[in-house]
């Protein structure tokens, strides 16, 4: 007689494999492949921005020394210390710079393209002597000589763009230009500005007396926009000191009361 068992029934829908796991792990690896991918284009971008022909900055030029301009004893008293920094250390051929005062009491100061500066009347009340407004306005010039505005525009709007593009978002195309000129810098633009601006001051003045003051007197003010947009102020005041250190100290020069009269006569 044939003898019969009872056997289980074979589980053929349950899966030993983890499923959202491994979903999870996908969404990690396209996650990193997306972010090395925008992150490639950004860097790609930035080092095309260097190569931009100079002219083709000409039309984003915010134009403040045409719009802003006031021919007041301040702007002019800017506009020789900004000669005088170029003839200490000019800038390469094709490049130029024109710096605007301009009534603000935002204690900040800008550079933008096509050479472009722009520097607020409390900014300039907040500085201690013509050394210390030397060193602001030289690490804008570094931000000139060294294309940083350019580069960083177009490794902002790569970025952007990319995301947007990636992500399906085809109407954040349209403000990415935007959002990409008013980007800050990196901080390797930053530190190499400052770097730059330093060497700047030694060659006009013969020491860099008077710098250390820059980054204390903005860090206590309480509107410190110009720190908020050049960040890490503590290491920077450091790398201050240690150059006084090498290229020493001397006179500081006073601001003469020329800075303090914003009115045009």
């Amino acid at each position: 007689m044939s003898e019969y068992e009872n056997r289980p029934v074979p589980e053929n829908n349950v899966s030993h494999q983890r499923p959202l796991s491994e979903f999870a792990a996908l969404l990690v690896a396209a996650a990193a492949g997306l972010a090395v991918l925008v992150l490639a284009l950004g860097l790609g971008a930035q080092r095309l921005g260097s190569q931009v022909p100079v002219a083709w900055e000409e039309g984003l030029s915010p134009k403040w020394s045409t719009s802003l301009r006031q021919e007041s004893p301040a702007q002019l008293a800017l506009d020789e210390l900004l000669d005088d920094l170029l003839a200490a250390d000019p800038l390469p051929d094709g490049l130029k710079a024109r710096a605007t005062l301009t009534d603000s009491n935002e204690v900040n100061a800008y550079a933008s393209f096509d050479g472009e500066i722009l520097v607020t009347t409390a900014l300039v009340q907040a500085m201690p002597s013509e050394n210390a407004l030397a060193l602001v306005l030289a690490h804008e010039l570094a931000h000139v000589r060294q294309r940083h505005v350019i580069q960083q525009a177009g490794q902002t709007l790569a970025t952007q763009m990319a995301l947007a593009w990636l992500l399906g978002d085809q109407n954040g195309l349209m403000a990415v230009t935007e959002q990409a000129v008013a980007a800050g810098f990196s901080q390797e633009a930053e530190a190499e500005a400052d770097e730059l601006a330093l060497t700047t001051l030694v060659r006009l003045y013969g020491h860099l007396g008077g710098a250390e003051a820059l980054f204390p007197i903005l860090s206590d003010q309480s509107n410190d926009s110009w720190l908020s947009t050049h960040p890490g102020s503590e290491k920077r005041n450091r790398k201050v000191l240690e150059a006084q250190r090498q290229w020493g100290m001397g006179e500081v020069t006073p601001l003469s009361q020329q800075w303090q009269q914003y009115d045009v006569e």
